[in-house]
């Protein structure tokens, strides 16, 4: 830090306090984004990145209108989601309309950046602030239909909002991203009486249209209709290609994952083969990773696969010889973006012993049931493995979905529930 800043501190602390609490909230929204699907990040350790959040958050909430210049530079400057999503808490707090507009503007140039407005809503209703939430969003719809797809999903949860009128604009919207977030709003919340807009958005001329009706479909209960659309996931996100990876993986009949699993035996695929797998939980998918504790890459992956699967804890496998907390390097080499995605995807997996793995498989072979679904070493067939917060996010994922199918449950639609949430 430099001088000049230090003096800054001890001139006004207060301000200094203030901004680092626009800082730190974005810091951390961000942070709890990134941590959403990582396997080597438990539901514990998720919780302590959201406790950090909500303390900025509160101190935002307190000193709002002090806040707003601050965030509103950070916002204007970057541009980004996480500056977005300071800034907008902030403005929703407030509730003044020149904030908002503010807001409005920068998510108009940014398409991304509407996740940042998104979250700010969600995290509004969650902490109890329901009136602020619709003020923010009976303002905001009369803006464009791009600013509309950043609402959906928390007016939904907002039982004085009219679901119908909202979701019947999205549907019918020129716009993709609200088109998009109708038709995943339709599964996540079980509302089966557009179960006609969701065979119509197959029929999109947009793939993600297709790919969101797709996998809303699976969720209300018919899969057949996702197979047509696993050729796309690679256009995907990463925590939305995971998403969708477990809908289809987990809902799918057994000839349509094992025509479909075929999609994803490539090199270019090798991660979402390796998650498909992970999701079906089969004996024949733990064979299939076994095969992969030897690639030079994907090994840490594929071991974790195993674990999410049989429950087997990796320290087991003698002592890690690597973590892989910082790939940068390694990203830096001639590598093709299929081998970087795949490091993205191992980053801070321990390295365990192929060879102790290995033999265990052998030893435990005979115990693992054949035409099972498992998951943390349950059969999810007959019950959901009581998981703990030390299972990792993915395994917290699975049983959500889980639920919503078992259950017809919007379980799913409210993962991960805060940690001040029982």
């Amino acid at each position: 830090m430099a001088f000049s800043e230090i003096k800054e501190i001890i001139r006004h602390p207060v301000k200094s306090i203030i901004e680092q609490h626009v800082e730190e909230a974005a810091f951390c929204w961000l942070r709890r984004e990134d941590s959403l699907w990582r396997p080597n990040i438990n539901l514990n350790q998720f919780y302590r990145i959201e406790q950090r959040l909500d303390a900025h958050l509160e101190g935002l909430r307190i000193n709002a209108d002090y806040a707003w210049p601050y965030a509103l530079k950070r916002m204007t400057q970057w541009k980004t989601a996480d500056e977005v999503f300071a800034a907008s808490y902030i403005a929703i707090q407030t509730s003044k309309e020149e904030q908002l507009d503010a807001i409005t503007k920068i998510v108009q140039l940014n398409k991304d950046a509407h996740n940042g407005l998104s979250a700010a809503l969600h995290w509004t209703l969650l902490l109890g602030d329901k009136e602020k939430a619709i003020a923010a969003i009976q303002f905001l719809w009369s803006q464009s239909d791009h600013i509309k797809s950043a609402l959906i999903h928390t007016a939904l949860k907002i039982p004085e909002i009219n679901a119908e009128r909202l979701l019947t604009t999205a549907i019918n919207s020129l716009d993709l991203s609200l088109r998009i977030k109708a038709l995943e709003a339709i599964g996540l919340y079980q509302l089966r009486d557009y179960l006609p807009a969701l065979i119509n958005g197959l029929k999109d001329n947009e793939p993600l249209c297709q790919l969101a009706a797709g996998a809303s479909l699976a969720i209300l209960g018919n899969p057949e209709h996702q197979q047509d659309t696993i050729k796309l996931f690679p256009l995907l996100e990463r925590n939305e290609r995971l998403k969708n990876l477990l809908i289809w993986s987990a809902s799918s009949s057994e000839q349509d994952f094992e025509t479909g699993l075929s999609t994803f035996n490539t090199q270019s695929t090798l991660s979402d083969y390796i998650w498909a797998n992970a999701f079906r939980g089969t004996k024949s998918s733990i064979t299939r990773l076994a095969m992969l504790l030897d690639h030079e890459i994907a090994a840490p992956l594929a071991a974790y696969a195993i674990h999410h699967i049989t429950g087997v804890e990796l320290d087991s496998f003698d002592e890690p010889e690597e973590i892989l907390s910082d790939p940068v390097e390694e990203l830096e080499r001639n590598h093709s973006p299929h081998i970087k995605q795949l490091m993205r995807e191992i980053e801070g997996i321990s390295r365990v012993s192929s060879t102790a793995m290995k033999q265990w498989l052998i030893d435990q072979h005979e115990n693992f049931p054949t035409g099972k679904n498992l998951l943390s070493g349950t059969d999810t067939n007959v019950n959901l493995p009581p998981l703990s917060t030390f299972n990792a996010m993915p395994q917290h994922w699975h049983s959500a979905l889980l639920t919503t199918l078992r259950d017809e449950s919007q379980e799913l639609a409210n993962f991960p529930k805060p940690f001040f949430i029982d």
